[in-house]
């Protein structure tokens, strides 16, 4: 199962961590360094040209061992999460992950 993020992309919803408003999120001193440093390191992805509206936090799921509680395990080295700047605003995407019947029961939201 894919959801069609636009600008030609495709993601699994189980690697979506959220979809962020750029108007909101970019209020805050914390997220606009956090954007800095993903796009320094290479960890983001746009189309040149275009004016954001949005961007959607990917990470590989991580999963517990059978039988355990408590909060999944840690990242492996190396691994890294991934930013996806769009054009459509995180309404329209929320809207048409929700409209996708065979990505909204993977959805985390």
């Amino acid at each position: 199962m894919y959801l069609h993020v636009g600008s030609g992309e495709t993601v699994k919803p189980e690697k979506i961590v959220g979809i962020f408003d750029l108007d909101n999120v970019t209020a805050s001193s914390v997220s606009r360094a956090y954007l800095t440093r993903a796009e320094k390191e290479g960890r983001t992805r746009a189309r040149p040209g275009e004016l954001p509206k949005c961007f959607v936090l990917l990470a590989e799921p991580r999963r517990r061992k059978a039988g355990k509680r408590g909060p999944a395990a840690p990242r492996r080295q190396g691994e890294k999460d991934e930013i996806f700047f769009l054009r459509i605003s995180s309404a329209s995407l929320r809207a048409r992950a929700e409209n996708n019947d065979t990505a909204t029961a993977d959805l985390p939201f």
